[in-house]
């Protein structure tokens, strides 16, 4: 996994993932401020990172990682988690799931397929 996916998966996990009317607020991973991620035919973030490289950021991962980890919960329990922790081990064995999910999620994303 490459350090942009892993950052994003603490990210992630950490649970301060805010969605938004256009998209989602993201902290930053120093804990000073936060960013906006949206995800479009070409996702975006106002980080430095995404700014100069166009790449996905730690953040657009993040939200990816939180959205389908949200999707799975939806489904599999029925409910939506507050935090995390909450997370039934059930869901947490999906594990193999979400990162294929998010692999297509990506692809599709940049690709627009």
């Amino acid at each position: 996994m490459d350090a942009r996916k892993e950052r994003g998966r603490q990210l992630a996990h950490h649970g301060n993932i805010v969605q938004l009317t256009q998209g989602w607020r993201v902290p930053s991973s120093s804990g000073s401020g936060s960013y906006f991620v949206r995800l479009a035919k070409k996702p975006s973030c106002t980080c430095p990172d995404f700014e100069y490289w166009h790449l996905p950021c730690k953040h657009i991962y993040a939200v990816l990682r939180h959205e389908v980890a949200r999707l799975i919960v939806w489904r599999v329990v029925g409910t939506r988690p507050v935090v995390p922790s909450t997370v039934s081990y059930e869901v947490r064995q999906q594990g193999n799931a979400l990162s294929k999910a998010l692999r297509q999620c990506t692809h599709s994303l940049w690709t627009g397929t």
